[in-house]
């Protein structure tokens, strides 16, 4: 599937690990659980126990960068988030902006490879190669390109030299204004650097 999209080889590289590592956590989370009237196994937080697996991976065998890219650093991501993707498909009817903007958050402004991913795991359940994405795969795709949620839609706003303008000094408050506003941001409660600047003076001010 890799191939299919023209990738740099270093984000190919990063889905083909993630799609290696993705379900890594399952074997230590699984359970037996009693759900609609059956026992069913379950491997709930399997996306938290993988990422601390591969992370002890990656140490063992000094995985960081490849060609000045953060390999790591998007593997763990990737991992962490691979059910988020069809979590929104499976809502589509409800789900708002805001849950596009914290997945493009998540990964890192990767959504490509987010998409990829949730469609190589669906995939792995079949015989037949991948040759196309399949209707979630392209709806994802058309509700973020829809929606305006891209890798440059989900960088801050706001930042800490604009908070220092307003007369707050860096510190740990700072830390703590910054994060709630780009909470906010990605709750879609502004979408300009003015409108964030506002809600920055209310936010000293308490």
């Amino acid at each position: 599937m890799a191939d299919l999209f023209n990738l740099p080889q270093e984000k190919k590289l990063a889905l083909l690990l993630s799609a290696l590592y993705h379900d890594i956590g399952k074997p230590s989370t699984s359970h037996w659980e009693y759900k609609r009237g059956r026992m069913v196994i379950t491997n709930n937080r399997h996306d938290i126990v993988g990422e601390k697996i591969v992370k002890k991976i990656f140490n063992r065998f000094k995985i960081f960068s490849w060609n000045g890219y953060n390999l790591r650093k998007m593997v763990l991501l990737l991992v962490r988030t691979h059910h988020r993707a069809t979590e929104l498909w499976q809502n589509r009817d409800v789900v708002t902006k805001k849950a596009f903007n914290r997945l493009a958050a998540e990964v890192d402004g990767e959504i490509e490879l987010c998409v990829y991913l949730d469609e190589a795991d669906r995939a792995g359940r079949k015989e037949r190669l991948i040759k196309e994405l399949d209707s979630q795969a392209k709806w994802l795709l058309k509700k973020f390109e829809e929606l305006n949620v891209t890798k440059e839609t989900i960088k801050p706003l706001i930042m800490g030299r604009d908070l220092i303008k307003l007369g707050l000094s860096p510190g740990p408050p700072m830390g703590k204004i910054l994060k709630e506003l780009y909470k906010s941001q990605l709750d879609n409660e502004f979408e300009t650097k003015e409108q964030g600047l506002k809600i920055a003076k209310t936010l000293i001010k308490k």
